[in-house]
């Protein structure tokens, strides 16, 4: 699988800070990565909107100058088909896009409100690729916001991860589901916040 995230091209800044959201993705440990991607249910392409890549493992998105980016399993998964993203190819675009996931996200608070943990892991399954695309675009061409940028892709991280967590019970225990909605909800907001922040800020430059 493709898991290339070139940066020679992007700000030194920029590049050290990819790095570190590459750790969260698998790819500063290749060796690692391909160890996992043996075991079918280690990880999932960031994309994968099958309820199995709910909270598991998410591989790195390629960069792309593009309209899209495809992504693919390859040899790992000969049966899964190919994963097209829409990548921005300006700076309102991205911000348009950002937009957009803010609103999906209102779907993902009302499925956690009424405990259907699994609607809201595959709709943040859908959200989380557009905003690592969107926010990494955006990092590239405002170096200013690369802070708020990359935080934006640890929290959407996050709540996949603790969705994930929910659905298995390990959010607040399967005997006290509030517990794991009300974290849960907690952590959207966290990221509506960052999320509109960001939105703030790019559209200011």
């Amino acid at each position: 699988m493709d898991v290339s995230t070139s940066t020679t091209s992007l700000p030194p800044t920029y590049s050290t800070r990819r790095k570190l959201i590459s750790y969260f993705f698998g790819l500063a440990a290749p060796s690692l990565l391909l160890l996992d991607a043996l075991d079918a249910s280690a990880s999932c392409l960031t994309g994968d909107e099958s309820p199995e890549c709910i909270g598991v493992f998410k591989e790195g998105i390629p960069e792309s100058t593009g309209n899209t980016i495809e992504q693919s399993y390859g040899a790992f998964r000969p049966n899964q088909p190919k994963i097209t993203l829409p990548n921005p190819t300006s700076l309102s675009e991205a911000i348009g896009m950002l937009k957009d996931q803010l609103l999906a996200m209102e779907d993902v608070e009302k499925h956690i409100s009424s405990a259907s943990f699994e609607l809201a892991g595959t709709t943040m399954l859908r959200v989380l690729p557009r905003l690592v695309i969107a926010e990494r675009y955006i990092a590239t061409v405002l170096p200013s916001v690369i802070d708020r940028a990359d935080e934006i892709t640890v929290l959407g991280l996050t709540v996949d991860k603790n969705i994930g967590k929910a659905i298995k019970g390990n959010l607040g225990g399967t005997a006290v589901v509030v517990v794991a909605q009300l974290e849960l909800l907690s952590n959207v907001k966290v990221l509506k916040t960052s999320l509109d922040g960001l939105i703030v800020r790019a559209s200011a430059e």
